[in-house]
């Protein structure tokens, strides 16, 4: 029995994996953490609040340990006395590190870069941006608030309503972070993702990789950088080199980078004096990285544990309360990595805004390029990972503008969101004669950023002018004799004056409804193999053509599915060995109890939300070496691993999949026969054996979980996987030649 349960156990790799992104490519995707926390205690509970949540099965086949790149997060933000947990400056308990973050960069440190002396000037690149796409014209943009008035009458007394949750009152707000900013694979970034946000008026946050806007060679500068700033968007910290922030590359990737960046800020004098934000690389964030990024002055970082949520009863939305600035929550783009994966293409990025809208809070979305369509399928070119053609972009911008006009969504930058939340929730106002006054009390003047206050007015004038320090600043009419004005909480009164030209207001209708999922994943994607070709991956290589690229150049047969691999902590890399040539290596270090393991797709960059029918074969055939040792009794010095079929039809849906309750993975225990020379393994459908377990934790009506015969396994593949236990002390796998026969 207890053989049978730690096969169901093994069996579980949940596939929403790794966020990929890299400084000129897709490099190695791994460390998803907002999948999985790695503790190997949880369940799978919906509700963070459910005591539930922290299982003590170690049985639980929904253990996020499963779910594939995921780093170990420790983070324990309900227990302020937990060790593992980052400075959070909101909370008194935990204690702050006093540290400088602004000292200068030690030039005797060896482990710091050599980076060039500050440049003392700068040049502006123009808005080139031309559209190709069909339809192109059809277009809508945000327009100016922060107006003067040339025709002014009494207003009437004034009175203050209240501060609004979001700027404008608006329902929900909004943030996109589009990663690897100066890197080759990002190089449309400055050109179509500039152009495409400038032309709608919405301000995107780019997230810089420092080393390559130093180096120029992935085709944009430090020019690129400062023009962008200076038409409004905001950059966010994505490392000096892109290497995960753990450790001792903490000082270098967070705390350097930093300081190097805000030197270049300091010298464009531009709005954006210094970075806000922070974006892992790789979405990868240990407690000691995220500390180390608050420790560097960040107000911010994109590092929420997303394993609770799922894209239908419990989306990946941040509250609308000042707390939780270090853990900000996400969702990824392209599909195969969201947690909107049951839903169509078309419907996910709106998904994402809607519920943001539906919940009064912050949708977070992770984005990489933005390209042109006529090159998207171009295999000549590459664009790294999941990169977004304009004419979908500008679907998604025209969403997000008419979602402005009706006052439903405010779309902005992590930064000036993080502060607006501080600001409106520490300051009040009032208003005396014409004059409206922020009251401010325990706000840090580093958080502080503009509010909104509700006014209404003794007059249902047209409009409303509102100056601060000499300039208008913005202004809505909501209704009659209802405005929102905002302004920044630290520049002082605003003098208010009535307009007889109307203030923006707001339009009537609705915006688009909220999108329904599809029955199955296996009816938005499903590919049916032939048995014609089997190749799935010798690993060898074309040059220039990365490991983890999209689609993989090496499978056959409709497939396109790519590397991944759990916990974030983990190695995965493509090598050279020997007469083998190309392999692939992963290795990890299971000191801290977590599973461990590497997986190949059938289609995608994880096989989450598709199907893959491979019923017209008999098996899988691979080559492999290692070393795996295992302390769990039954298992000890018989170096064994456990190969899994991750199906749609046993994945849960917040994974990829099409089950509401956790059935487990078919699975088939190996043994590797030498840590020095490759063996030939061939396994048939046949041997693989189906889960028993049961999921306590989940009660669904009806749903009684069956485990899928292994025919329908075949027909709905999403993934292969090879595992280590929790108990393993080494997990040390080489793979080459996988195919299918």
């Amino acid at each position: 029995m207890l053989h049978q349960r730690l096969l169901s156990i093994v069996a579980l790799v949940a596939l929403l994996g790794a966020v990929a992104c890299g400084d000129d490519s897709a490099r190695h995707p791994t460390g998803d953490a907002n999948n999985n926390d790695n503790n190997w205690n949880s369940g799978h509970s919906t509700d963070p609040n459910d005591p539930n949540y922290y299982s003590t099965d170690p049985n639980d086949p929904n253990n996020p340990n499963y779910n594939n790149n995921n780093p170990i997060n420790p983070i324990d933000t309900n227990n302020p006395n937990n060790p593992n947990n980052p400075i959070d400056t909101n909370n008194p308990n935990i204690p702050i590190d006093t540290n400088n973050p602004n000292i200068p960069i030690d030039t005797n440190n060896p482990n710091t870069p050599e980076l060039p002396p500050i440049p003392d000037d700068w040049t502006f690149i123009p808005d080139n941006y031309t559209p190709t796409y069909p339809g192109a014209d059809n277009y809508d943009f945000i327009p100016e608030t922060a107006l003067a008035c040339d025709s002014k009458t009494d207003a009437g007394a004034l009175s203050v309503e209240g501060m609004a949750v979001w700027r404008d009152d608006a329902a929900g707000a909004y943030s996109m972070i589009f990663d690897d900013m100066c890197g080759y694979a990002v190089r449309q970034l400055p050109i179509v993702g500039r152009g495409e946000l400038n032309r709608h008026n919405i301000m995107g946050s780019p997230g810089i990789i420092v080393s390559e806007c130093i180096k120029g060679e992935g085709g944009s500068t430090w020019d690129d950088v400062l023009s962008m700033i200076q038409d409004g968007h905001e950059m966010s910290n994505h490392s000096m080199n892109h290497e995960k922030v753990e450790g001792a590359a903490v000082e270098v990737e967070a705390v350097q980078s930093k300081q190097y960046t805000d030197q270049i800020f300091a010298m464009a004098d531009e709005w954006q004096k210094e970075l806000f934000f922070f974006v892992y690389p790789y979405d990868y964030f240990p407690a000691d990285g995220i500390a180390g990024v608050q420790r560097a002055g960040h107000i911010g970082s994109r590092a929420g544990n997303r394993d609770p949520f799922n894209g239908s009863d419990n989306p990946p939305i941040n509250g609308n309360e000042a707390t939780g600035d270090m853990t900000i929550t996400f969702d990824v783009w392209p599909r195969t990595y969201s947690k909107y994966a049951r839903y169509y293409e078309a419907d996910v990025l709106w998904n994402h805004v809607y519920n943001a809208i539906e919940r009064n809070g912050w949708a977070v979305r992770e984005f990489h390029s933005v390209v042109h369509d006529k090159d998207y399928n171009d295999e000549t070119q590459f664009h790294g990972f999941g990169p977004i053609k304009a004419s979908d972009f500008n679907v998604h911008l025209n969403e997000l503008v008419d979602a402005w006009k009706k006052n439903k969504v405010w779309t902005s930058t992590p930064g000036r969101i993080l502060k607006y939340r501080q600001s409106r929730t520490k300051c009040t106002a009032s208003a005396s004669g014409s004059t409206l006054t922020y009251n401010c009390s325990g706000l840090d003047n580093k958080l502080a950023g503009e509010a909104s206050i509700i006014v209404k007015t003794g007059s249902d004038v047209p409009g409303l002018e509102a100056m601060q320090q000499g300039k208008p600043v913005s202004v809505r009419k909501l209704g009659a004799s209802r405005f929102a004005v905002t302004g920044h909480v630290l520049n002082g009164p605003i003098e208010i004056s009535g307009c007889n030209t109307a203030s923006v207001g707001v339009d009537a209708g609705d915006v688009r409804i909220k999108p329904t999922p599809a029955a199955s994943v296996c009816d938005i994607q499903t590919v049916v193999g032939t048995g014609s070709d089997g190749r799935m991956d010798d690993m060898e290589r074309d040059p220039g053509i990365e490991f983890q690229a999209l689609p993989n150049p090496r499978q056959g047969d409709g497939r396109d599915g790519s590397w991944s691999s759990y916990p974030g902590s983990a190695l995965l890399e493509h090598i050279q060995d020997g007469s083998n040539g190309g392999v692939v290596h992963f290795k990890h270090d299971t000191s801290a109890q977590v599973y461990g393991g590497v997986s190949l797709a059938f289609l995608g960059g994880n096989g989450a939300g598709s199907c893959y029918d491979a019923s017209a074969y008999q098996g899988i055939q691979f080559d492999i070496k290692g070393t795996v040792v295992d302390n769990t009794e039954w298992l000890a010095t018989k170096n064994v691993y456990f190969l899994s079929l991750v199906s749609a039809k046993t994945q849960t849906s917040a994974y990829g999949g099409d089950v509401d309750c956790a059935v487990g993975h078919y699975s088939f225990e190996l043994t590797i026969p030498s840590s020095t020379s490759y063996s030939t393994v061939k396994v048939p459908w046949s041997s693989f054996v189906a889960s028993s377990y049961v999921d306590e934790n989940c009660s669904i009506p009806g749903f009684t979980h069956p485990s899928p015969s292994l025919d329908t396994v075949k027909k709905t593949l999403q993934a292969i996987d090879w595992g280590c236990t929790n108990k393993a002390s080494t997990c040390d796998i080489y793979l080459d030649n996988i195919r299918l026969y």
